[in-house]
């Protein structure tokens, strides 16, 4: 039966966790305009930073391990492309030839995906870091453990200047604490919906 529930095929995850803060927004008079990450991805907004990202890619895993403290796969790559079952996970890029990223898959197949097309994206790092450029953002908050020294802000810094861009101003916040439960976390489930 549709109970409206993410992986019963009548919404997306997105939209199943989205639209009621969307709804809640609304009735406090709040219309924000909702960019989705897969649709920048699919429009080719992405191209260009993702282009540079390849083309840096030592400069970036330099200033991820430095600055994280950890050690990244020799066959890391800032970008990930979609294999022949439209999953990320076990594909190896095995060469890049602008637009394309060849790879094989974890079944041994081979293909290309388009920069162009949202056919992979990049890792989390590298995408908040390219995301800060193309929507011209100039100050996020973030959690503390984004914000922690080493941390995924701390690492966009510098990558966001190295594809060229301006990173928004720093601004942390603490966790928010549910009375006997611990804190807020979206990871573990333990969450408050916006109404």
């Amino acid at each position: 039966s549709d109970d409206g529930r993410p992986g019963d095929g009548s919404t997306t995850y997105a939209e199943y966790f989205l639209d009621p803060f969307l709804d809640s927004l609304e009735q406090i008079g709040v219309n924000p305009k909702v960019v989705m990450n897969h649709e920048t991805y699919e429009s080719g907004d992405f191209a260009n930073f993702i282009d540079l990202a390849i083309t840096n890619k030592d400069s970036i895993k330099e200033i991820i391990q430095d600055i994280s403290g950890r050690e990244l796969d020799e066959k890391w790559f800032p970008y990930n492309p979609m294999g022949s079952d439209g999953s990320m996970d076990g594909v190896t890029v095995t060469g890049y030839e602008k637009p394309y990223v060849f790879w094989e898959d974890s079944q041994g197949v081979s293909g290309k995906s388009d920069i162009n097309k949202g056919e992979g994206k990049m890792p989390w790092r590298v995408d908040w870091a390219a995301r800060w450029i193309i929507h011209g953002i100039t100050c996020e908050p973030a959690g503390k453990d984004h914000g922690a020294a080493g941390g995924s802000y701390d690492t966009g810094i510098p990558i966001c200047k190295l594809l060229g861009g301006k990173p928004p101003d720093k601004i942390v916040y603490e966790w928010i604490q549910l009375k006997g439960m611990g804190p807020m976390s979206s990871s573990s489930g333990l969450t408050i919906g916006p109404m």
